[in-house]
């Protein structure tokens, strides 16, 4: 996802964002878990919406203020992070694993 000027890209090792050229701007880790994964259940090897291996989710906030992400190291939260500098803002947790991530066009 891109605001512009700027180019986020979630992959297995975590976030990048680049300008336009591709000069790497910050990253941020896929790291350690801060809240517990939920159990996965037997039945999910059949869910067509299951990941498997390593990911990370990303999406600009539609005033490109901040990054929401989730990352497959801790599929039940959001992380809101400074779209500048990578930085934490505030994390929400989560009852579930997230699959799909998206804000709504007013940012609410």
């Amino acid at each position: 996802m891109g605001d512009g000027e700027r180019f986020a890209i979630g992959n297995a090792a975590g976030v990048t964002v680049t300008d336009g050229s591709g000069r790497v701007i910050f990253e941020v880790d896929n790291g350690a878990p801060t809240a517990p994964a939920p159990p996965r259940p037997k039945e999910m090897g059949r869910d067509r919406l299951d990941f498997h291996g390593e990911y990370t989710l990303v999406r600009y906030s539609p005033d490109k203020q901040q990054l929401a992400c989730v990352f497959s190291e801790v599929s039940t939260e959001i992380r809101l992070l400074n779209a500048k500098d990578g930085k934490k803002r505030n994390r929400i947790v989560l009852t579930n694993r997230a699959v799909r991530l998206d804000y709504s066009p007013d940012g609410l």
